[in-house]
């Protein structure tokens, strides 16, 4: 097929004691051991959280590692009953501490009634569990038994959050209403390996393999080790904290995003 992108997931496999990990970590040797040049993205579920299980995919090898976030944490419960919001962070913050070689991206849909301060709790939470690439898109009903759509987000609204996004240190964000988990992902790899290429010969320290780490000076870095979650603790309630935002955040946010938080 002379693929040069493969992006692999899978239906929720909570009924095998790895909720399938092993499954993606195969299927990405299979692939480079027949197409070695070709470029690997997972998008896998949460795997309930179980951290081996995590780093069975990541130490496969996947240039990224997807796990979709859905919606923000105000709707996580109503959109998202089987998920947990917390539990989502922690997969991608776990993934991203084992190997700094693979990306790390998730996306949301929007239109299911959140408000522009939901979104951008949801953007520095994803930031502060060391996201790099993020995709939203519009939310559209796949049945009379989901949630219906509250609203259609403007094409103004999803240019204002692709720059809201990139202010704040996301190294990639697809922003659009027809914009999926896989859209444009073979142009994301290259397009951040070219960037890597040219923080490489700057000498700026990047990884030779892939983008790697946060460059110091990169905007947000400063609270890209938050946690907006603490881990439980045997005979305690696990509890939030709040990750705090930037100063001069809420001036981001253009009169489009004002207008349509008033209409929400």
């Amino acid at each position: 097929l002379e693929l040069n992108h493969v992006v692999v997931t899978s239906v929720d496999r909570d009924d095998l004691p790895d909720g399938g990990a092993w499954i993606f970590a195969e299927v990405i040797r299979e692939i480079r051991e027949r197409l070695p040049g070709c470029s690997i993205e997972v998008l896998t579920p949460d795997f309930r959280g179980d951290r081996r299980a995590i780093r069975k995919v990541i130490e496969a090898g996947p240039e990224i590692f997807n796990h979709n976030m859905e919606t923000v944490r105000r709707m996580h419960r109503t959109a998202r009953p089987g998920g947990r919001y917390d539990r989502s962070l922690r997969v991608l913050a776990d993934a991203r501490g084992m190997d700094d070689d693979v990306l790390i991206k998730t996306g949301i849909m929007l239109g299911l009634g959140e408000a522009p301060d939901d979104v951008l709790e949801f953007m520095h939470d994803a930031v502060s569990a060391g996201v790099q690439i993020l995709t939203l898109g519009q939310y559209l009903r796949p049945s009379t038994e989901h949630l219906p759509i509250h609203r259609y987000v403007t094409p103004e609204e999803f240019v204002d959050w692709k720059r809201i996004g990139e202010e704040l240190g996301l190294l990639h964000v697809e922003s659009g209403a027809l914009v999926r988990s896989s859209y444009h992902a073979r142009e994301q790899v290259e397009e951040l390996k070219g960037r890597r290429a040219q923080v490489s010969r700057s000498g700026a320290g990047l990884s030779r393999r892939r983008l790697g780490p946060f460059p110091e000076t990169a905007p947000g870095r400063a609270g890209l080790n938050q946690r907006p979650w603490r881990r439980k603790r045997p005979g305690r309630t696990a509890t939030r904290r709040r990750t705090t935002r930037p100063p001069g955040t809420m001036r981001r946010i253009s009169p489009i995003l004002q207008a349509s938080s008033r209409a929400s």
